[in-house]
């Protein structure tokens, strides 16, 4: 067995409902690994757990009954902004993992995609690689560092009717359409369409340079430059962008609130 020191302090993988044989293979291959794997049906109960600080990581059904996976992440998310926190990385499983699917996960917020074909140990390591080298920066719940710039965008008249839907509603745009963006560059990628690839991460920068979100175009940079090494990353920038532009959309609207009471 591998030299697993580096994961001593989390050592749990919840896995959350979904295909039982599927959710059989991860449990096994996550063993191998050195972890416990808890499986757990309870869906509120699951979401709680992925908070404690045991858990390295959530893996989530794409196809659960009654819910879909981007459902359960919304969920995950809903908790995360309420307690001000952030959960374990969390990441899509399902039977398959084919490119579409793949793009958009990670573009909105999961950190990998596994399926039935992905549960090997080489395929394991990259995606545990990322839980614990990537928690760290995965706080989306917290203004963003460009924030004084982002505001200097807002109307100057704190009386102006319309200011507080206008703030709200690019914050909005900004959530749909960088996502949009993120899943097209990671689309072309995987479709080895370079210059396609390039010119989402473009637009993604140029969007935040205009918002006044500085930190979300250099990483939009970082995105567009990492297009020249290895899949994971392209991966990788996809991942810190999703959540650079989650705190942007976040200081668009607790400032919008407070700014434009109602």
């Amino acid at each position: 067995m591998r030299d697993l020191g580096w994961l001593a302090e989390r050592r749990v993988v919840v896995v959350i409902g979904g295909d039982v044989a599927l959710q059989h293979d991860l449990s096994a291959g996550f063993r191998e690994q050195g972890l416990r794997a808890e499986a757990v049906a309870d869906l509120e109960g699951a979401i709680a757990r992925t908070f404690d600080p045991d858990v390295l990581l959530t893996c989530v059904p794409l196809d659960a009954p009654g819910w879909s996976g981007f459902d359960i992440l919304s969920l995950i998310r809903s908790h995360e902004q309420s307690r001000a926190g952030t959960s374990a990385p969390v990441v899509a499983v399902g039977r398959r993992c084919c490119p579409e699917t793949r793009a958009r996960a990670l573009a909105a917020g999961f950190i990998s995609c596994l399926g039935a074909a992905s549960v090997r140990s080489y395929h394991l390591d990259e995606t545990l690689l990322r839980a614990r080298t990537l928690r760290p920066h995965l706080h989306r719940y917290t203004h963003s560092e460009d924030r004084d710039s982002i505001v200097a965008r807002f109307p100057n008249d704190s009386h102006f009717e319309e200011g507080r839907h206008a703030i709200l509603g690019l914050a909005l745009a900004m959530d749909s359409g960088g996502t949009h963006l993120l899943q097209r560059s990671l689309m072309a990628v995987y479709r080895g369409e370079a210059q396609d690839a390039l010119g989402s991460a473009v637009q993604l920068g140029a969007i935040a340079q205009g918002t006044g979100a500085s930190r979300l175009a250099i990483l939009s940079d970082a995105m567009a430059a990492s297009l020249d090494g290895g899949m994971d990353s392209i991966e990788r920038s996809v991942i810190l962008s999703r959540v650079e532009l989650d705190r942007v959309v976040h200081t668009l609207r607790e400032e919008a609130l407070q700014s434009f009471p109602s």
